[in-house]
């Protein structure tokens, strides 16, 4: 049975609220938990803040075999708003259904960050009411050598601008190294 975990305040003026999803992939618990940092590669949105109020691991580094070759990857969601807004975020693994699904006050002009830590097919929506947006898809072959990140804008009138950014080195043999999981 999936263990239940919740996510921990959000930083400065920006507060997160656990709904109680379950947190599973591929038959085993996946850590989801806030961390510090937010250095990741800038996307396509202009006026995107460079740093994020709230960054959150998904998934343990330590569990991917040859983890240079395995680089994590980055959605990022930013309110472009002038107001704090309430979005409800769902992150889904292709293998294992919801991953966490949580409510998060993020005030006007700052960002979240998912930091999906571990190889897999991702799919991360907004729910608002019975619309559901999508985000970001991240496909597994997107966890190589390369810098990726996925950037969504909430505009005032409700719209998402997305956008997608990643390096393009040749990345060598071990790259897309399957994990166990």
């Amino acid at each position: 049975m999936p263990s239940r975990r919740r996510l921990l305040a959000m930083l400065g003026t920006t507060v997160l609220a656990a709904t109680g999803g379950c947190l599973t992939a591929a038959g085993r618990d996946l850590p989801v938990r806030e961390v510090d940092g937010d250095s990741y590669l800038a996307g396509a949105i202009e006026g995107f803040p460079s740093s994020s109020s709230l960054v959150v691991a998904v998934g343990d580094r330590r569990l991917v075999p040859a983890a240079a070759a395995n680089l994590p990857v980055a959605a990022r969601v930013w309110n472009d708003t002038g107001d704090a807004r309430t979005v409800r975020l769902r992150l889904e693994a292709d293998d294992s259904g919801v991953v966490f699904d949580r409510t998060a006050t993020v005030s006007s002009g700052a960002a979240v960050t998912v930091d999906l830590r571990e190889p897999d097919d991702y799919r991360l929506l907004w729910v608002d009411g019975d619309d559901v947006t999508v985000l970001a898809d991240v496909p597994e072959a997107d966890f190589d050598c390369n810098e990726t990140s996925y950037e969504a804008a909430i505009r005032p009138d409700a719209t998402v601008e997305t956008s997608h950014i990643t390096t393009t080195l040749g990345c060598g043999p071990l790259s897309r190294v399957p994990t166990p999981f």
